[in-house]
């Protein structure tokens, strides 16, 4: 299960991520950045065909991996910008209560 994570809270390797941000940079890889910080994600190959644009508001999910220039998310990129602000919210919360839930498990 992905744990969503405010970029700032990525520590580990190996994690199985999930971000709300903006996309701030598209080059080889994609920097995507929330209220915390920022982080750059390689897209798996069979999700080249993501139409991005700087500023669009995205769902990343992924896992997370160490390169020589430190901790990026490889994985898939979802484009949120038409997506209602609460349902977001709404989502957010979801997954925080979940991920909860599995901890006390």
């Amino acid at each position: 299960m992905y744990k969503l994570k405010k970029i700032s809270e990525i520590k580990d390797i190996d994690e199985k991520v999930a971000v709300i941000g903006r996309v701030k940079d598209i080059g080889e890889k994609i920097k995507v950045e929330d209220d915390s910080g920022e982080i750059l994600v390689s897209l798996r190959k069979n999700s080249n065909d993501v139409q991005l644009n700087i500023n669009s508001k995205v769902l990343v999910f992924g896992t997370t991996k160490l390169t020589p220039k430190g901790i990026i998310i490889l994985g898939n990129v979802v484009v949120v910008d038409d997506a209602d602000e609460e349902l977001l919210m709404e989502f957010e919360d979801i997954i925080q209560k979940l991920n909860k839930k599995n901890k006390i498990n």
